[in-house]
């Protein structure tokens, strides 16, 4: 496993916080972080907002890591997989 996701979600009153983070397993670099604090009133609503917005986040900062990792080596990045299959 190269790549770590992990948050914490804590409640106070009629507010939530919910932090996510994205780790380098393989070096402990914290590639990313973000912090989102919302009303608690629509609670299905607000799950599905802020795993979309992680989701975007983690796939662009993923795809950058790996576009430039292969530039750096000297490859073309034509290879690349994006996770929903095969390159």
């Amino acid at each position: 496993m190269r790549y770590v996701l992990e948050g914490s979600v804590r409640r106070s009153g009629d507010k939530v916080r919910i932090t996510a983070q994205l780790i380098d397993a393989m070096t402990g670099y914290h590639l990313w972080a973000e912090r989102y604090d919302r009303d608690l009133k629509e609670i299905f609503a607000l799950q599905d907002e802020i795993s979309l917005k992680i989701m975007k986040t983690v796939h662009e900062k993923l795809r950058l890591g790996i576009t430039l990792g292969h530039w750096e080596k000297g490859e073309e990045p034509g290879g690349i997989s994006d996770g929903y299959g095969s390159a």
